[in-house]
């Protein structure tokens, strides 16, 4: 009998053994993908010729391949823009316009600048509070965030220059994906190739002049 149990003991191991070589092989597969999609970002700079272009080819990298939606928005004067949002196959063209339109529901410590504002906001799993919380009112806004059955998603703040310019949501909702710590910590990494690619392409200096230009007009009303 002792055979037996030798053999059934192998055998376990034989499964085990494979199951461990097909995880390891799919983590390669998986980091493999994310190094590709981190060097398209920033290939996105040196090929696209505007700046919306730019906007619209990084949502194009990152749906569906890193999430379900995504929404790209700039802080002007301490208030966030919508300048981009995508939505992959299996949501509909009214909700990415939806997305386009909609007023961002972004963490006021990102806005403001405060300490910790490169923290992410996480959800793990959307619940119906955290709807609420990121909802602009009771009704229409809520109805339209159920709807798209969010299963997780993240913000991430865009820094460039030592400060906060803009930021990424990333969203897995109809594919039935759901993000984890890891995914995080490779949007964090993904949110600084972003941010890299949006200041090579004359973004944030445009706003700083802006911004610039801006508090100079008001100076010389002041004084006048």
């Amino acid at each position: 009998m002792a055979w037996i149990d030798i053999s059934a003991v192998a055998v376990a191991l034989a499964i085990v053994c494979a199951w461990l070589v097909v995880v390891l092989l799919l983590r390669a597969r998986r980091s493999q993908r994310r190094f590709e999609i981190l060097g398209r970002v920033a290939a996105v700079s040196e090929s696209a010729d505007s700046l919306e272009n730019t906007f619209e080819a990084i949502c194009d990298i990152l749906v569906p391949e890193v999430a379900d939606f995504c929404m790209i928005d700039v802080i002007e004067e301490g208030e966030p823009k919508r300048v981009a949002a995508r939505v992959a196959a299996g949501g509909s063209d009214a909700a990415e316009q939806r997305l386009k339109d909609r007023r961002p529901s972004l963490p006021e410590w990102m806005v403001s600048g405060e300490d910790g504002s490169l923290e992410p906001r996480f959800y793990e799993r959307m619940t119906e509070s955290d709807l609420r919380e990121i909802a602009h009112d009771e009704e229409g806004d809520l109805e339209f965030l159920r709807g798209l059955e969010m299963r997780s998603a993240i913000t991430l703040a865009l820094q460039a220059r030592g400060q906060v310019k803009g930021t990424l949501t990333l969203g897995v909702a109809w594919s039935g994906r759901r993000y984890k710590q890891e995914d995080v910590r490779f949007a964090w990494i993904l949110s600084g190739r972003v941010a890299l690619t949006l200041d090579n392409s004359g973004l944030f200096s445009d706003l700083e002049q802006a911004e610039a230009a801006r508090a100079e007009i008001a100076k010389r009303c002041s004084a006048a």
